[in-house]
């Protein structure tokens, strides 16, 4: 009996393994087939195992795919939205003391250096009790993954809450599966979130919001190496918003 259990395990981790790799292979291919991912995801969620309180999903994840740049903004800041701005990447850290942390690296057009907007709360996670996830009659919001964003501080370093304007919000998502490696995530809407295990977060941030203005950005200054305010700039340009979270009230 336990050697039928240990190949059928086996079996089960080298499906995994095979439909995981695919996944990756359309992450990194020119093109990507969002209609492949889905059937991918669909596949994966079907193999994934009880994740009780969520242990699993504790640590620091990058995100690598999503189907619609809206899905993005709606998990995240959505300061994305921004004209002239890009999301260069997005990380999310679970803590096991139920504390989140979403921190998006920006682009902004121009000689601006990349900016890093954080979004922190707390999560928690409720196994679903039906088979369908979030589609099963009278599935609560509780259940799956529930993000609750309470505070987020933006490019400027600046930190705003409840108090002082912020949009206090929750996410529900519906974990497909998850493991040390990947975390597969969907929005009610059918947005699709896959991250990978990210265990040099820190080292790839410090990569990526490397403070180098050009010779340009320090004659638009008017001081040299000072470093300009490209979101509050293009929030009033978009809007008149004084503010970048004014646009997401």
């Amino acid at each position: 009996m336990r050697a039928k259990e240990q190949v059928a395990k086996q079996s089960r981790r080298s499906e995994i393994d095979a439909t995981v790799d695919s996944m990756f292979d359309i992450v990194e291919s020119d093109k990507r087939d969002l209609g492949e991912m889905t059937t991918l995801i669909g596949k994966l969620s079907e193999l994934r195992s009880d994740l009780g309180k969520g242990e699993a999903l504790t640590g620091d994840w990058k995100l690598a795919f999503v189907n619609t740049a809206d899905a993005m903004h709606e998990f995240g800041t959505g300061l994305g939205k921004l004209p002239g701005t890009s999301i260069l990447d997005l990380f999310v850290s679970f803590s096991k003391g139920g504390k989140v942390t979403v921190t998006e690296v920006c682009r902004v057009l121009g000689p601006f250096p990349n900016l890093r907007n954080e979004l922190r709360g707390a999560w928690s996670y409720a196994e679903p009790t039906g088979t369908g996830g979030f589609k099963d009659a009278g599935a609560e919001a509780k259940q799956g993954l529930t993000v609750s964003y309470s505070s987020m501080q933006d490019g400027r370093d600046k930190v705003t809450d409840a108090s002082t304007g912020f949009k206090v919000r929750s996410v529900n998502l519906d974990v497909k599966f998850c493991d040390d490696v990947v975390l597969v995530a969907t929005l009610p809407d059918g947005g699709e979130l896959v991250f990978e295990s990210e265990p040099e977060m820190q080292k790839e941030l410090g990569v990526l919001l490397r403070k180098d203005l050009t010779k340009e950005g320090e004659q638009l200054s008017g001081t040299a190496g000072a470093v300009v305010d490209p979101l509050g700039t293009l929030a009033q340009i978009a809007t008149g918003a004084k503010k970048p979270w004014d646009l997401f009230k």
